[in-house]
Protein backbone atom coordinates (compact mmCIF):
# COMPACT_ATOMS: atom_id res chain seq x y z
CA UNK A 1 0.00 0.00 0.00
CA UNK A 2 1.16 3.11 -1.15
CA UNK A 3 -1.05 5.62 -0.06
CA UNK A 4 -4.31 5.49 2.12
CA UNK A 5 -7.40 5.60 -0.14
CA UNK A 6 -10.81 7.15 1.18
CA UNK A 7 -14.10 4.65 1.51
CA UNK A 8 -16.44 5.68 -1.34
CA UNK A 9 -19.61 6.73 -0.92
CA UNK A 10 -21.40 4.42 -2.49
CA UNK A 11 -20.41 1.59 0.73
CA UNK A 12 -22.16 3.98 3.10
CA UNK A 13 -25.04 3.73 0.63
CA UNK A 14 -25.25 0.20 1.45
CA UNK A 15 -28.75 -0.06 4.46
CA UNK A 16 -27.43 -3.49 5.70
CA UNK A 17 -24.30 -3.04 8.81
CA UNK A 18 -23.14 -6.10 7.59
CA UNK A 19 -22.66 -5.35 3.93
CA UNK A 20 -20.66 -2.03 5.27
CA UNK A 21 -18.28 -3.60 7.34
CA UNK A 22 -17.81 -6.53 4.48
CA UNK A 23 -17.51 -4.06 1.86
CA UNK A 24 -14.88 -1.41 3.95
CA UNK A 25 -13.25 -4.67 4.63
CA UNK A 26 -12.12 -5.30 1.15
CA UNK A 27 -12.33 -1.81 0.33
CA UNK A 28 -9.16 -1.62 2.21
CA UNK A 29 -7.89 -5.63 1.31
CA UNK A 30 -7.57 -3.85 -2.39
CA UNK A 31 -5.08 -1.31 -0.95
CA UNK A 32 -2.70 -3.97 0.08
CA UNK A 33 -3.22 -6.05 -2.72
CA UNK A 34 -5.37 -8.09 -1.55
CA UNK A 35 -3.00 -9.85 1.05
CA UNK A 36 -3.58 -10.19 4.76
CA UNK A 37 -1.68 -8.65 6.62
CA UNK A 38 -1.50 -8.80 10.35
CA UNK A 39 -2.09 -6.45 12.82
CA UNK A 40 1.30 -5.91 13.93
CA UNK A 41 1.51 -4.57 10.42
CA UNK A 42 -1.47 -2.87 10.04
CA UNK A 43 -0.68 -1.10 12.89
CA UNK A 44 2.54 0.44 11.56
CA UNK A 45 0.74 2.66 8.52
CA UNK A 46 0.87 5.72 9.42
CA UNK A 47 -1.82 7.12 7.41
CA UNK A 48 -4.24 4.27 7.93
CA UNK A 49 -6.91 6.02 10.47
CA UNK A 50 -7.80 4.10 13.34
CA UNK A 51 -11.64 2.77 12.48
CA UNK A 52 -10.17 1.19 9.48
CA UNK A 53 -7.88 -0.67 11.82
CA UNK A 54 -10.62 -1.61 13.31
CA UNK A 55 -12.44 -2.64 10.98
CA UNK A 56 -9.51 -4.76 9.86
CA UNK A 57 -8.82 -6.45 13.47
CA UNK A 58 -11.92 -7.32 13.53
CA UNK A 59 -13.14 -8.58 10.51
CA UNK A 60 -11.02 -11.18 10.89
CA UNK A 61 -11.72 -11.61 14.70
CA UNK A 62 -15.29 -12.29 12.98
CA UNK A 63 -14.69 -14.88 10.42
CA UNK A 64 -12.64 -16.87 12.77
CA UNK A 65 -14.37 -16.83 15.89
CA UNK A 66 -18.14 -17.19 14.16
CA UNK A 67 -17.07 -20.22 12.31
CA UNK A 68 -14.87 -22.10 15.61
CA UNK A 69 -15.56 -20.09 18.65
CA UNK A 70 -13.06 -17.59 20.85
CA UNK A 71 -11.02 -20.61 22.64
CA UNK A 72 -9.97 -22.35 19.06
CA UNK A 73 -9.37 -18.36 17.83
CA UNK A 74 -7.14 -18.13 20.93
CA UNK A 75 -5.43 -21.22 20.44
CA UNK A 76 -4.83 -21.70 16.75
CA UNK A 77 -5.15 -18.28 14.59
CA UNK A 78 -3.45 -15.45 17.11
CA UNK A 79 0.45 -15.11 16.40
CA UNK A 80 0.95 -12.75 18.84
CA UNK A 81 0.42 -11.01 21.81
CA UNK A 82 0.21 -7.84 19.79
CA UNK A 83 -3.08 -8.95 17.60
CA UNK A 84 -4.99 -10.26 20.58
CA UNK A 85 -4.50 -6.57 22.66
CA UNK A 86 -5.15 -4.86 19.29
CA UNK A 87 -8.34 -7.27 18.86
CA UNK A 88 -9.10 -6.42 22.68
CA UNK A 89 -8.78 -3.09 22.18
CA UNK A 90 -11.21 -3.01 18.63
CA UNK A 91 -14.09 -4.65 20.63
CA UNK A 92 -14.00 -2.45 23.09
CA UNK A 93 -13.84 0.68 20.99
CA UNK A 94 -16.66 -0.59 19.03
CA UNK A 95 -18.39 -1.58 22.40
CA UNK A 96 -18.77 -5.56 21.68
CA UNK A 97 -18.55 -5.96 25.79
CA UNK A 98 -19.89 -9.19 25.82
CA UNK A 99 -17.07 -10.57 22.97
CA UNK A 100 -14.55 -8.41 25.04
CA UNK A 101 -15.44 -10.38 27.78
CA UNK A 102 -16.03 -13.42 26.40
CA UNK A 103 -12.25 -13.18 25.10
CA UNK A 104 -10.92 -12.25 28.84
CA UNK A 105 -12.63 -15.27 29.96
CA UNK A 106 -10.95 -17.97 27.17
CA UNK A 107 -7.67 -16.33 27.57
CA UNK A 108 -7.30 -18.52 30.95
CA UNK A 109 -8.34 -21.61 28.60
CA UNK A 110 -6.28 -20.98 25.88
CA UNK A 111 -3.26 -20.00 27.91
CA UNK A 112 -3.36 -23.45 29.54
CA UNK A 113 -3.64 -24.93 26.75
CA UNK A 114 -0.71 -23.40 25.09
CA UNK A 115 1.64 -24.56 28.04
CA UNK A 116 1.97 -27.95 26.90
CA UNK A 117 3.30 -26.62 23.23
CA UNK A 118 6.17 -24.22 25.38
CA UNK A 119 7.97 -22.25 23.37
CA UNK A 120 5.89 -22.81 20.34
CA UNK A 121 2.82 -20.76 21.95
CA UNK A 122 2.98 -17.29 22.49
CA UNK A 123 0.57 -17.18 25.66
CA UNK A 124 2.83 -18.55 28.30
CA UNK A 125 5.80 -16.50 27.00
CA UNK A 126 3.75 -12.99 27.73
CA UNK A 127 3.21 -12.03 31.61
CA UNK A 128 0.56 -9.82 30.43
CA UNK A 129 -1.59 -13.07 30.18
CA UNK A 130 -1.31 -13.36 33.79
CA UNK A 131 -4.01 -10.74 34.81
CA UNK A 132 -7.08 -12.80 32.83
CA UNK A 133 -8.35 -15.83 35.47
CA UNK A 134 -10.86 -18.42 35.04
CA UNK A 135 -14.46 -16.43 35.19
CA UNK A 136 -16.81 -17.73 37.71
CA UNK A 137 -19.68 -16.84 34.97
CA UNK A 138 -17.64 -18.44 32.22
CA UNK A 139 -15.72 -21.54 33.73
CA UNK A 140 -16.14 -23.69 30.48
CA UNK A 141 -14.26 -23.04 27.12
CA UNK A 142 -17.21 -24.99 25.59
CA UNK A 143 -19.89 -22.51 26.82
CA UNK A 144 -17.22 -19.71 25.80
CA UNK A 145 -17.54 -21.15 22.59
CA UNK A 146 -21.03 -21.34 22.06
CA UNK A 147 -22.12 -17.70 23.04
CA UNK A 148 -18.77 -16.63 20.57
CA UNK A 149 -20.05 -18.23 17.92
CA UNK A 150 -23.30 -16.57 18.18
CA UNK A 151 -21.95 -13.20 19.04
CA UNK A 152 -19.33 -13.19 16.55
CA UNK A 153 -21.83 -12.83 13.30
CA UNK A 154 -24.35 -10.31 13.09
CA UNK A 155 -24.06 -8.41 16.60
CA UNK A 156 -21.04 -7.98 16.03
CA UNK A 157 -21.38 -6.97 12.57
CA UNK A 158 -24.15 -4.71 13.79
CA UNK A 159 -21.91 -2.68 16.24
CA UNK A 160 -19.04 -2.43 13.88
CA UNK A 161 -21.43 -0.81 10.84
CA UNK A 162 -22.78 1.31 13.05
CA UNK A 163 -18.75 2.14 14.36
CA UNK A 164 -17.69 3.25 10.75
CA UNK A 165 -20.46 4.55 9.53
CA UNK A 166 -20.11 7.18 12.96
CA UNK A 167 -16.62 7.40 11.18
CA UNK A 168 -17.00 7.96 8.05
CA UNK A 169 -15.53 11.38 7.92
CA UNK A 170 -12.67 10.00 9.00
CA UNK A 171 -12.80 6.98 6.61
CA UNK A 172 -13.41 9.24 3.70
CA UNK A 173 -10.18 11.73 4.87
CA UNK A 174 -8.06 12.15 1.81
CA UNK A 175 -5.26 12.29 4.31
CA UNK A 176 -6.32 9.37 6.09
CA UNK A 177 -5.04 9.38 9.59
CA UNK A 178 -6.93 12.39 10.55
CA UNK A 179 -9.74 15.14 9.56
Amino acid sequence: MKKFIPVPDSIFAESDAHLVFESIYFHLLKLFDHQILSPELIDEYPDFPESAKTAWYLWHFAMEVSSSGLPDYLSNHCSSVQQIKLTRHALAVVAADELKMLLDAAIPFARDVAKEYGEFSVFPQDVWFEQFDVSSSWPEPDLIAETSLRLAGLPLSSLVGTYLRAHREELQCKGGGGV
